[in-house]
């Protein structure tokens, strides 16, 4: 969601041309409801055409957040003629990702999805049979433990180019931005699984990932006021296609060069974008059809979900572990400890390393990669608590007002890892305190691969290497869908095993 503050300038602008097209549906959602009998949620007065869309701002989660502490766990919003609920608390959460999860289970239809992915993502798509096909089709054959093993060596070798990359900055003794880096490893990760190559491209994949996301998360002014729909105010809708047409040329080609080199009764390889193609060639699916287009949607969401999160979530942490140098201490002392210092971690170590697991769970309180989730949206009208919700409203829930509510957690501001020692919270989308990835029939299909990845690598980064920030620290964030430190982390690195273990352990992985 980008900056908002000036979509009513935009409004005030237009006002003469549109006024007598918006005058019919100033009223919208209030009116209409009381017509009805509607009892919603409490919510703050909105302004005529835009409602509450001034209100939020650069950082919706934390405008959110201190509308819930002032209407409630459950409250009322309008952007344009949309209504908005807002879920703030483990309770309302609940309802909407459980309860009610049918209900809610829809996407919210906007310009900028319809140009980027059709109806073709799983990410947005809608709940119908082609949706659940495809879920079922990436947690078979890409997220399920067996797949995640199968692919162990590809991270595994990833891993080892980061850790070289990062040995040769530490030779330098100069400061290094982080991010690019893992941006890079998780991007090799993802090709590597997916299409059985790193991707060589007339776009660069990795800005094409970025820029995907972030058009995803633009706010468009005419998907919510309807006399506009017809208008490009922002221009979203040009720089979603031609954003869409270098992805299409991107994934094309690798389409086209693999349907090429493994013609019929040659050996195929094993990676996801096979599978995509052998389902496409299955007839026998009643009203499922896989083309070239459904195709590239669902590569796109798969590159864009598996790469920005991941390296994001391993920033923060690492960013909270050099504030608070004590906590860094115990966890190098346990990797120590369980792995010792002839070796890198491996996969296998993880379930021996509670604090690490805690570290990481106590990010994703504080610093949750989608800290609104990807808003629902009903198919029907419905009931929460006390009152009535209409059909075709957006649902968002506040995973990140969620994670620093005092009422749940004890020093709620504060990076605390020991909080989840002992505990049997976990982020699976079972305890509603918790929801870096969802729960319910929307959650991320891959939160094992994903969670597996950040685990191995954080490890790996504080087993081999001591850190040193260069510079103050600031926590300030960046919403673009997904939350991200303002500043990128500049830090320093020294080797902490010893030199011929780390160039052994890289020789080996090669």
């Amino acid at each position: 969601m980008a900056t908002l503050s000036w979509c009513a300038q935009i409004i005030v602008l237009l006002l003469p041309a549109v006024a007598v097209c918006v005058l019919g549906s100033i009223i919208v959602v209030r009116r209409s409801a009381a017509r009805k009998g509607l009892k919603l949620p409490p919510g703050p007065p909105g302004l005529p055409i835009i409602g509450h869309l001034h209100l939020m701002g650069e950082n919706p989660h934390r405008t959110l957040h201190k509308l819930s502490q002032r209407y409630g766990p459950l409250f009322f919003l309008r952007f344009g003629s949309v209504p908005v609920i807002v879920a703030s608390s483990p309770q309302t959460a609940r309802l909407i990702l459980q309860t009610h999860d049918q209900i809610f289970s829809d996407r919210f239809p906007t310009t900028v999805d319809l140009h980027l992915n059709g109806s073709h993502s799983i990410l947005n798509s809608h709940p119908d049979p082609y949706h659940t096909f495809v879920r079922q089709l990436c947690s078979t054959h890409l997220f399920s433990s067996k797949m995640v093993h199968h692919f162990g060596p590809i991270s595994n070798q990833e891993l080892a180019h980061l850790l070289s990359s990062i040995l040769a900055n530490s030779h330098t003794a100069l400061p290094f931005p982080l991010r690019p880096l893992l941006y890079s490893t998780f991007t090799n990760i993802v090709s590597r699984m997916i299409l059985g190559n790193k991707l060589v491209c007339q776009f660069n994949l990795l800005d094409l990932v970025l820029d995907w996301v972030h058009m995803m998360a633009t706010f468009n002014l005419s998907d919510y006021i309807p006399c506009c729909r017809w208008l490009d105010l922002q221009g979203y809708a040009k720089q979603s296609k031609l954003l869409r047409s270098k992805i299409k040329t991107t994934f094309k080609k690798a389409i086209d060069q693999r349907r090429q080199d493994h013609a019929p009764g040659y050996d195929q390889p094993h990676d996801f974008l096979n599978t995509l193609l052998s389902t496409s060639l299955d007839n026998h699916r009643a009203n499922i059809q896989i083309t070239d287009d459904h195709i590239i949607s669902i590569l796109m969401n798969l590159f864009a979900a598996g790469i920005d999160t991941s390296a994001l979530a391993i920033e923060w942490a690492l960013m909270e572990l050099l504030a608070n140098p004590e906590k860094l201490s115990i966890i190098k002392a346990e990797l120590c400890n369980v792995v010792g210092t002839t070796r890198f971690v491996q996969q296998s170590d993880v379930s021996c390393l509670p604090y690490l697991e805690a570290v990481i769970k106590e990010t994703f309180r504080l610093h949750p990669v989608a800290p609104l989730l990807i808003p629902h949206y009903t198919i029907h009208p419905c009931q929460l608590l006390d009152f009535e919700i209409p059909s075709n409203t957006m649902a968002f829930v506040n995973v990140w007002a969620i994670g620093r509510d005092p009422m749940l957690w004890e020093n709620a501001s504060n990076f605390v890892p020991e909080r989840f020692l002992g505990s049997n919270m976990d982020v699976h989308g079972r305890q509603y305190e918790l929801l870096p990835f969802g729960s319910g029939r929307r959650v991320c299909p891959g939160l094992l691969l994903g969670l597996n990845s950040v685990q191995l690598v954080l490890a790996n980064l504080l087993h081999c290497f001591d850190w040193e920030n260069v510079g103050e620290l600031e926590f300030s964030e960046k919403y673009d869908i997904v939350l991200q430190p303002l500043k990128p982390l500049t830090t320093l690195a020294k080797a902490n095993l010893p030199l011929h273990v780390i160039e052994a352990q890289l020789y080996e992985a090669s």
